[in-house]
């Protein structure tokens, strides 16, 4: 998820290691104000503005852990 666009494209997925349902996505690249806000509220975790190939994707905040959604 880039930080330009909306954090509501994707649907929370369930949490491989805990198999909770309240995963957020995790957005790259330099911050908009709508995301920072977003981040505020935890609907979002900010995941840096450096960005590779195989960087996670979502966040489960019960169990702290990051993941890439499985295809």
């Amino acid at each position: 998820m880039e930080s330009t666009g909306s954090t509501q494209k994707r649907a929370p997925i369930t949490c491989p290691k805990c198999g909770g349902h309240r995963t957020i996505p995790i957005a790259y690249g330099m911050p908009s104000q709508e995301l920072l806000e977003l981040r505020e509220q935890g609907k979002v975790r900010l995941g840096g503005c450096v960005v590779g190939p195989s960087m996670p994707d979502w966040y489960c905040p019960a169990c702290d852990v990051e993941f890439a959604r499985a295809e």
